[in-house]
C-alpha cells in the first residue's frame, strides 16, 4: 500500500523540515536528536512547493528486492511491522540507502489489555530504534479511541517520533497530537499494489 498525504491538508506540524539535513551547519550532535530528526530522509524543496509524503508498506516478503526499492530516486518512508522476526534485517537496506522507516502499529488496538500500550511502544522502539514515526492501522487502530490515544500519544512524543493516522477530520489521536504539539499528519489516500513473488524460473532470467 502507498498512502499519500493530501497536499491541501496541512498537518499539525510537518514530519520533516524542508531543509537538506537537520544537522547541516548547526553542529548538533546527532546522537542527541530525536529519531524523527536524526533518521529523517534528507530532501530539498528550494521552490517551496506544497509537500506530500509517500509511504510504502513492506509486509516482509523474503523475495522482495529491498536494495532496489531503496535506490528509488526520491524520498520514501518504508513502513514495517515490528512484529516481524527479522524486521531489523528488513529495514537495513532502506536505512543503508538513506531512506526512512516507520513503525506499523500492528499490536495496538481497542482490544489490547490495559497495561499493553506502553509496553508495546517500548518493544517497538527496541525493534526499530531508527523509526521516524508510528503509523496507525486503517481499521481497529487507536486513532478513534480517546482513552487509548490519551495513553499512546505522550509515549510517542517522549520517544521523539511522529504520528500518521487515517481518515479525514479530527480524530481523537489527531486532536491529542495537536494539543501535545506532536508532529503528525493524516494519510489522505491509499493505493494498493499487489506484489507477487517471482517464480524460481523468473528468478533465473
Amino acid at each position: 500500500a502507498i498512502p499519500l498525504q493530501d497536499p491541501s491538508v496541512r498537518p499539525v506540524q510537518p514530519l520533516a523540515d524542508a531543509t537538506v539535513n537537520p544537522l547541516a551547519g548547526n553542529g548538533t550532535d546527532a546522537a542527541m536528536l530525536p529519531p524523527i530528526e536524526r533518521f529523517a530522509r534528507a530532501f530539498e524543496n528550494p521552490a517551496g512547493k506544497p509537500l506530500f509524503a509517500i509511504l510504502l508498506v513492506d509486509r516482509g516478503d523474503p523475495a522482495l528486492d529491498r536494495a532496489k526499492l531503496a535506490r528509488l530516486p526520491f524520498p520514501m518512508t518504508f513502513v514495517l511491522d515490528p512484529a516481524l522476526p527479522d524486521v531489523a534485517a528488513i529495514a537495513a537496506p532502506y536505512l543503508d540507502a538513506g531512506q526512512e522507516v516507520a513503525i506499523l502499529a500492528s499490536a495496538i488496538s481497542e482490544g489490547v489489555a490495559p497495561t499493553d500500550p506502553e509496553e508495546t511502544l517500548a518493544a517497538y522502539q527496541t525493534a526499530l530504534p531508527q523509526a521516524v514515526a508510528i503509523v496507525d492501522l486503517e481499521e481497529d487502530g487507536f486513532q478513534g479511541n480517546l482513552p487509548l490515544a490519551t495513553r499512546i500519544i505522550p509515549v510517542i512524543k517522549q520517544q521523539g517520533r511522529g504520528l500518521l493516522t487515517y481518515g479525514t477530520g479530527q480524530t481523537a489521536a489527531s486532536q491529542l497530537a495537536s494539543r501535545e504539539q506532536l508532529r503528525a499528519a493524516t494519510i489522505y489516500r491509499q493505493i494498493c499494489l499487489l506484489y507477487t513473488s517471482p517464480s524460481p524460473r523468473d528468478r533465473t532470467r
